[in-house]
C-alpha cells in the first residue's frame, strides 16, 4: 500500500475514495462523507480512534501498520487528542496542497510578467520620439514577450498541476472520476477568490510604482507622494468593487454548484468517456491555453472581466492576452 510517511498520504486517499465513492453532486458527497464517518465511528463518540482506523482499512481489504495509523492521525489531529473528529478528518482528506501551490506560483509569475511588460513599455516609449514608431516597436516586443511568458507558464505550472491531479486521483486510476472531480472543482474554485484579490493587488501596486516614478521625475517628491496617496485611496474603492463582484459570483456558484460543475465537466471531458484525464485537465487549467481555460472558468461562473482586475488593455488588441483565471 505504500509508506505512511509519504508526502501525499496514500492512506488518506484510500479513506477519501471510500467516503465519496459514487457521489454525483456536492450535497450527495457531503451526505456520503457523513454516513461514512458514522459507520467508522464504531463507539459513536464523534471521533475516529486509531483502532477504528485499523478496522476501517481491514473492511476495505487494505493493510495498514500501527506506524502508518499513528502518522495518519498525527497529520490530521489539530487538537492533539489522538483521535480525528469529523471536521479534522474532512479537512485532512479534502485539502489541496498542490493546487494551493499552483495559485501561489501563478501569482508570482504574473507579477514577474507584469513588471517585464512595464519595463519594456517604458524603455520603448522613452527611446522613440515618433509615437507611431513607438507603438509599432511596442506591439512587436509585446508579442514576442507574450510567447516567452506563455512558455514559462507551461514549464513552471505543468509539474505542479500534474501533482494536483495525482493528489485528487484518490484511487490511482490515472483519471478523475466524477466523485473525485467534485472535490477537485470545489478546491480549485475555493482558491480563486483570494487569487483574484492577489492579482488585483499585484497589478495595482505595479501601476502605482510606475506612475509614481513618472510623477517624481515630472513634479518632484511632493507631487509623487500626493499622487501615491490619491492612487491608493482610489484603489481601495476599486478593491471594494472587486470584492462586491466576487461576492456575487461565489454566492451564485455555491447556490448552483452542481450545475456549475456539470458545465465545467462538459468543457473539460473532451473525449466524452465520463472521466477526466491529465491532458484534458491541463488544457483547461493552464492559463497559457487561453481559449479553453477561459471557457472552463466561465462554465464555473467565476470568470472576472479584466477591467475588474485592474488589468490594462492589450497592445496587440488580443482580448485574451491577459493571463487570468
Amino acid at each position: 500500500m505504500g509508506g505512511g510517511g509519504s508526502k501525499d498520504f496514500l492512506e488518506a486517499k484510500i479513506i477519501c475514495k471510500a467516503a465519496i465513492k459514487g457521489a454525483d453532486g456536492a450535497a450527495d458527497k457531503e451526505d456520503k462523507v457523513m454516513a461514512a464517518f458514522k459507520s467508522w465511528d464504531k463507539d459513536g463518540n464523534g471521533k475516529i480512534s486509531k483502532s477504528e482506523i485499523t478496522e476501517l482499512f481491514t473492511g476495505l481489504n487494505e493493510k495498514i501498520s500501527a506506524k502508518q495509523v499513528a502518522q495518519l492521525v498525527k497529520a490530521g489531529d489539530k487538537d492533539k487528542d489522538g483521535e480525528l473528529d469529523f471536521n479534522e478528518i474532512t479537512a485532512f482528506l479534502f485539502q489541496a496542497p498542490h493546487l494551493q501551490k499552483f495559485f501561489v506560483e501563478l501569482t508570482k509569475l504574473l507579477e514577474k510578467h507584469l513588471k517585464q511588460a512595464t519595463d519594456i513599455s517604458m524603455k520603448v516609449l522613452s527611446s522613440c520620439s515618433n509615437p507611431f514608431e513607438a507603438m509599432g516597436q511596442l506591439q512587436k516586443k509585446m508579442q514576442d514577450m507574450k510567447v516567452k511568458q506563455q512558455a514559462e507558464l507551461e514549464k513552471k505550472l505543468q509539474p505542479i498541476l500534474k501533482k494536483a491531479i495525482a493528489w485528487h486521483d484518490k484511487d490511482g486510476s490515472g483519471v478523475l472520476e466524477k466523485d473525485e472531480a467534485i472535490i477537485f472543482f470545489s478546491n480549485y474554485s475555493g482558491f480563486l477568490s483570494q487569487f483574484y484579490r492577489d492579482v488585483f493587488k499585484v497589478t495595482t501596486l505595479q501601476t502605482s510604482k510606475t506612475m509614481e516614478k513618472q510623477m517624481r521625475q515630472v513634479g518632484g517628491k511632493e507631487a509623487a507622494q500626493q499622487f501615491a496617496q490619491a492612487f491608493n485611496e482610489q484603489m481601495e474603492v476599486h478593491l471594494k468593487a472587486l470584492d462586491d463582484v466576487l461576492d456575487v459570483k461565489f454566492k451564485d456558484y455555491k447556490a448552483n454548484i452542481d450545475d456549475r460543475h456539470r458545465a465545467a465537466w462538459k468543457v473539460m471531458d473532451v473525449n466524452g468517456d465520463g472521466n477526466l484525464n491529465e491532458a484534458e485537465i491541463l488544457d483547461c487549467l493552464l492559463p497559457s491555453r487561453e481559449a479553453k481555460h477561459q471557457a472552463f472558468v466561465q462554465a464555473l461562473g467565476l470568470f472576472v472581466e479584466p477591467e475588474d482586475m485592474g488589468q490594462p488593455a492589450q497592445i496587440d488588441g488580443d482580448d485574451e492576452g491577459c493571463v487570468q483565471q
